[in-house]
């Protein structure tokens, strides 16, 4: 067994079936242990029937109430060593049953159908690889939040657009024609086979690695299978004082804690795309090459110390990947990197009243 791939306990549920349910939800639990219950109750009032699914929790610390709020589903708890992601989302693929694969952060929910509609479309069409539903965003009392600004853009884009699948050798073209939807983005969104994800992670030294998201959606964009995308929101994102994603953290730099996560998650970048690069398909590497340069850019941006130099020479890279969809996302990031490159005291001024905004 490959190291990356070794737990140090697994431990069956009392009533788990011997035929392997369609679905294996994968809840990552780690920092978010005042709303993981919560995750879980999400997972219990699916309306799919509870043979047709299971609940593996990868957990890095133990908690008698954590499995106590577990009774009653099918599935498994694997502990692992806390502060590595990459082992932990190996360990969790080995431990499912699973045909499909659903993820689920420990802060965010389920909404009642989601299963139910995951297990339909995965049965309907054999060739589907990945699914990503829409999401709606709640506060951390589980509020809805109806028109929060938190990717306003790429929520309202999913609407427009509805529901699309992407199949065959003209799929990512057909993807660059899409507007922003933010398709790398929240794996509690995100379903897809087992059989894709676990040969694309066999190319990737997992240690360190720490991207979920973009790990499900290019492990199926280098595989013959399809995509779809929809505008049900079936997943509720929690925004909350320790997103990594939206927190303003340090009042005297609230870029400060955005640029600490993206020194952290920049080498995973340079990792996926020597994976993708690795499978011999030149479109999804020149994605996987363009979401680096879009990575890098926000990491400068966010460094105080970032010169001049460095913001020209990324709006030359992002232009060298401008028809790709993960650069086109990024609508006015070129233009950021130009107002930086001119006056970098203005540019981060800009940002953080974006940061601000964003975190309503």
């Amino acid at each position: 067994m490959p190291p990356e791939l070794a737990t140090r306990s697994e431990r069956p549920h009392d009533g788990e079936s011997v035929a392997p349910p369609f679905i294996t939800v994968l809840l990552m639990a780690s920092r978010h242990r005042e709303y993981v219950g919560e995750a879980i109750a999400s997972v219990l009032k699916q309306t799919l029937p509870r043979s047709e699914f299971e609940l593996v929790i990868v957990r890095d610390y133990d908690d008698p109430v954590l499995e106590d709020a577990r009774r009653g589903l099918p599935g498994r708890s694997v502990r692992v060593d806390p502060g590595d992601i990459g082992p932990a989302i190996a360990a969790g693929v080995r431990a499912a049953r699973g045909e499909v694969l659903a993820f689920l952060d420990d802060d965010d929910r389920f909404r009642p159908q989601k299963l139910a509609t995951v297990s339909r479309l995965f049965r309907e069409d054999p060739g589907l690889g990945f699914y990503r539903n829409n999401f709606s965003v709640i506060d951390s009392e589980g509020r809805e939040l109806m028109h929060h600004p938190f990717r306003a853009a790429h929520r309202s884009n999913a609407s427009r657009v509805g529901t699309i699948t992407l199949g065959g050798p003209d799929r990512i073209p057909a993807l660059r024609r899409l507007p922003p939807l933010g398709v790398d983005f929240n794996s509690s969104c995100m379903s897809v086979r087992r059989g894709p994800l676990q040969r694309f992670m066999e190319r990737l030294d997992l240690h360190g690695f720490r991207l979920l998201d973009e790990l499900a959606f290019f492990a199926v964009l280098t595989s013959p299978l399809s995509l779809r995308f929809d505008a049900t929101p079936l997943t509720e994102y929690r925004l909350h004082g320790r997103n990594s994603s939206i927190r303003p953290d340090e009042p005297t730099d609230p870029l400060a804690g955005r640029a600490a996560f993206a020194r952290l998650v920049a080498p995973s970048y340079v990792r996926l795309r020597e994976a993708v690069r690795s499978t011999g398909d030149a479109r999804a590497t020149e994605e996987a090459s363009g979401l680096q340069v879009v990575q890098e850019s926000f990491l400068a941006m966010r460094e105080p110390a970032t010169p001049r130099a460095a913001f020209a020479r990324l709006r030359r890279d992002l232009a060298g990947y401008g028809s790709t969809y993960m650069v086109r996302s990024e609508q006015g990031l070129r233009s950021g990197l130009g107002l930086f490159s001119l006056s970098p005291s203005l540019g981060r001024w800009l940002y953080r009243r974006q940061v601000r905004r964003q975190s309503g």
